[in-house]
């Protein structure tokens, strides 16, 4: 058997969407991106909502918004480089801060001591869909000045202490790429309580353009357009936005089928010797990944043995301050680098069968138990 680690949870019913937006010939931004922002709206509580190219560009804009163009940000090393590669291209300085032991999340204790007075932002990262505590981070922000921008690629669907990610008000930048719990083939949003960056958002995304394609074609003079400041080709096209209503559509199904196969994880590997599962609250939190700790430096023949078996498994993810395009902001993270050696993430994605499920647990069972 092979068994990826990650994969698209497709049905007919999104490549049935696909075919009346083709046969319009209208591609690009259109009502549907509109009517998929709107369904985000309403499934996390935010006011506004702005679809784009992926969550890199989210990040990305979400960064311009906030103004960080030589100004340091605040971001774990232990992320995807997309978290960092953003603060770059918004024009920032990236401070990296150690994640915790228990669930791989930004240490916000850690955060705020490397916050100063250049620190114009922090990005917090949901590592694999637990969020960050927010009470916590939103309280050492406030007292610093200084704006999140919530990296919640992973936590599509989440919430903490009841609320859901993206409804806590300042910039939360999702992903819809082909393997988060909702996709859009390719795509990202925005989502925020303020209605002027909101606004902006939506400029920067048409390349500074104040009115998008298909509003000036139902103008009397469509040609005519204002580019009112610096901005980027990062719209979502209708196509995307088509596959994603589906998706908005199935979302439920789509976030039972995660903890399905998460809580299975959780209880076969309780007992095992030397692994250790991240820590989260499946009533609260929807698994992107399912990442464990290796002890005993046994990491890489487990991830071998696995390789071997055809379970397919990942490093999610290797620290950002080791690598050569980020030497220039590297620093001592002890914690991380520590972490780095022990963790692997196991199959988990929707519409996972359970014979998938149970080939992934006896295996996993077998090496660390001979």
């Amino acid at each position: 058997m092979q068994i990826p680690l990650a994969r698209p949870d497709i049905s007919d019913a999104e490549f049935l969407a696909i075919k009346p937006v083709i046969d319009s010939g209208w591609l690009g931004m259109g009502t549907l991106v509109g009517d998929l922002e709107t369904a985000v709206c309403e499934f996390v509580g935010s006011d506004h909502c702005i679809a784009v190219s992926s969550g890199t560009a989210a990040l990305h804009l979400a960064l311009e918004i906030a103004d960080v163009r030589g100004a340091e940000v605040v971001v774990p090393s232990m992320t995807f480089a997309a978290t960092v590669q953003a603060v770059l291209a918004a024009g920032g300085v990236p401070v990296f801060a150690e994640c915790r032991p228990e669930d791989l999340n930004l240490d916000v204790e850690d955060a705020g001591r490397r916050i100063t007075p250049r620190t114009k932002a922090i990005v917090p990262v949901h590592y694999a869909g637990k969020p960050v505590d927010m009470d916590h981070l939103l309280e050492v922000a406030s007292a610093a000045g200084v704006t999140v921008v919530e990296d919640a690629a992973h936590a599509f669907g989440s919430t903490w202490q009841g609320k859901a990610i993206g409804a806590f008000g300042h910039l939360t930048c999702f992903s819809f790429d082909p393997i988060k719990t909702i996709t859009c083939g390719e795509g990202g949003a925005v989502c925020t309580s303020n209605p002027e960056w909101a606004e902006r958002i939506r400029c920067v995304r048409n390349l500074g353009i104040t009115h998008n394609t298909w509003d000036r074609y139902q103008s009397e003079r469509p040609w005519m357009y204002e580019v009112a400041e610096r901005g980027y080709r990062a719209h979502m096209s209708n196509i995307n936005a088509a596959i994603g209503l589906v998706q908005m559509n199935r979302v439920e199904e789509l976030i039972a089928d995660r903890r399905r196969v998460a809580a299975q994880y959780d209880e076969a590997f309780a007992h095992l010797p030397d692994i250790s599962c991240l820590d989260h609250d499946l009533a609260q939190h929807v698994p992107f990944c399912y990442t464990v700790l290796i002890h005993g430096h046994r990491r890489d023949a487990f991830m071998t043995a696995m390789k071997a078996a055809g379970v397919g498994v990942g490093i999610l993810y290797l620290p950002n301050h080791t690598q050569p395009a980020f030497q220039a902001f590297t620093t001592s993270l002890p914690v991380t680098e520590r972490l780095s050696a022990e963790y692997v993430s196991l199959p988990l994605f929707g519409g996972m069968q359970q014979d998938a499920v149970d080939y992934v647990i006896e295996h996993v069972r077998t090496f660390m138990t001979t």
